[in-house]
């Protein structure tokens, strides 16, 4: 189909590679009606030529304007799993089509029967290599008895009818065909950030803030390069590379904004809240995952180093006089004028307002850059 690219998965690839669950919906290729009058609006940001672009296009497909009137048909039963192609859930699936990963008109079941093979000779062993990378658990099939026989994997798997009849059949099963996860968690494993302090800052006495001021310099190499692992062992990520460019910081936003979580927090934490508040006030039920922090702590550390980088005149600064000013105790970068950066801050803000969608990738870039504007209007 003219003015459309190549849709190998739909949905947050990374969220489901560390999902407990593993789940892929199988049909046989994307719709014409993803690209509605040859426009690529269910794919916004996507490049040409451009790889990180185009995986991150897929990993966010969810997050925009899907076809959800045909995914929808995968939902309640994906639903009774705890998972789905939204966050939400426990677990995350993706989309998968069998016989070609481009879309077709007429739709593919219309093509003549040369046109399908041809497709085939391509597509199944395409489809073949994306699900031993995936290694999934369950695999959920939309399509008709012919086409789930031609896969050699599928012929000793219990399939089971959900919903639907002929070509319009819904079936599930259970699958323990590849078993090669053990080696891809290991690969992208990722070790979130330990402080060896409380971070109770204002409770912190002086010498203390210092040795903790001290530990985050030390360790901010490190954990640069943790970053750095994390995002290579990414699939579309893999060229990414932490030259503290501006321009690294659209990549990173992208996949960001991919990683970020968040969970339910507990009784405990919500009374503790809420006593320390001089009024009632609604506290947020959810909080970020500790995974998440971490990340944000992370590419905080990484936004400091490009800022430090290309403007020279800014520096680190720890400030502790009064334990009334928001960022006391914390790292900071100074020389934009009466105002300091606090990079880790404002990326958990970041976080946050990703998971609530009021911020998308984008955003760390236009951080980076608002900053930047104020940096040379200070420079001589």
């Amino acid at each position: 189909m003219a003015r459309s690219i190549p849709v190998l998965y739909f949905g947050n690839l990374p969220g489901y590679l560390l999902s407990p669950l593993r789940v892929i919906t199988v049909a046989l290729n994307p719709s014409d009606e993803e690209f509605p009058n040859g426009s690529k609006t269910r794919f916004p940001g996507v490049i040409q030529d451009s790889v990180q672009t185009h995986f991150s296009a897929l990993n966010r497909y969810f997050e925009h304007n899907p076809l959800w009137e045909w995914f929808r048909n995968f939902d309640p039963f994906l639903d009774k799993l705890g998972t789905g192609f939204r966050s939400g859930r426990s677990s995350l699936a993706v989309h998968t089509d069998l016989c070609s990963a481009v879309a077709t008109q007429p739709t593919y079941s219309s093509l003549p029967s040369l046109q399908q093979r041809r497709l085939e000779e391509l597509g199944l062993p395409l489809w073949a290599e994306l699900a031993e990378l995936l290694d999934p658990d369950v695999i959920v099939m939309s399509g008709g008895i012919p086409m789930r026989d031609r896969v050699p994997v599928f012929h000793h798997a219990n399939w089971r009818t959900i919903v639907g009849t002929g070509r319009k059949t819904i079936w599930a099963a259970e699958v323990d065909v590849w078993g090669k996860r053990t080696s891809y968690t290991e690969e992208v494993s990722y070790i979130v950030i330990q402080p060896p302090f409380a971070l109770n800052l204002r409770e912190m006495p002086k010498g203390e803030l210092e040795r903790y001021f001290q530990w985050f310099m030390a360790i901010l190499p490190e954990r640069v390069s943790t970053l750095t692992k994390a995002v290579q062992g990414t699939l579309g990520f893999e060229n990414w590379h932490p030259d503290r460019t501006p321009a690294s910081l659209d990549v990173l936003g992208t996949w960001f904004a991919g990683q970020v979580e968040m969970r339910p927090r507990t009784q405990e934490e919500l009374q503790a809240i809420q006593a320390l508040q001089a009024f009632p006030v609604d506290i947020p039920r959810e909080q970020l995952t500790n995974r998440t922090f971490s990340l944000a702590m992370d590419v905080g550390m990484y936004l400091s180093q490009v800022f430090l980088k290309n403007y020279p005149s800014l520096s680190w600064e720890q400030r502790t006089e009064n334990k009334r000013f928001a960022d006391y105790g914390q790292p900071l970068i100074s020389g934009f004028g009466l105002v300091s950066l606090n990079p880790v801050a404002v990326v958990v803000t970041l976080a946050y307002a990703i998971a609530s969608k009021k911020k998308d990738y984008k955003r760390l870039r236009g951080i980076y850059d608002y900053w930047a504007q104020r940096a040379s209007e200070m420079t001589p």
